[in-house]
């Protein structure tokens, strides 16, 4: 038996899915923050779409009339862009890290 109150959870989540919808598989832009932000947020973002594809999964499979297979699908296509977006994040942290390290002499020298 489907509650009120999950319906009405539902509801909200579908309704925050359709405010975001055109903004979910954009990365982050501003070249303002630093890798490891991004990788931070990527990784919150990352959560939030697990939450939206369960609830999407939950309401296509008891067929409440708000989520549909194509929400699945793009959903699906977002948590992937983002765990790309999330790789490419981690790889310019490591770059960075590599690249910055002090040199063997310096180090010897320490």
């Amino acid at each position: 038996m489907i509650t009120k109150s999950f319906q009405h959870e539902i509801n909200s989540v579908y309704n925050l899915y359709l405010e975001i919808a055109e903004d979910i598989l954009s990365p982050i832009l501003d070249s303002e923050i630093s890798q490891t932000a991004k990788f931070e947020l990527y990784r919150s973002k990352l959560v939030f779409l697990y939450h939206l594809y369960e609830k999407c999964f939950l309401s296509y499979n008891q067929k409440l009339g708000f989520f549909t297979e194509n929400d699945l699908r793009f959903i699906r296509s977002a948590i992937d862009m983002t765990k790309d977006y999330i790789r490419e994040a981690l790889r310019n942290i490591l770059l960075h890290a590599i690249n910055h390290q002090p040199s063997k002499k310096t180090r010897s020298n320490l």
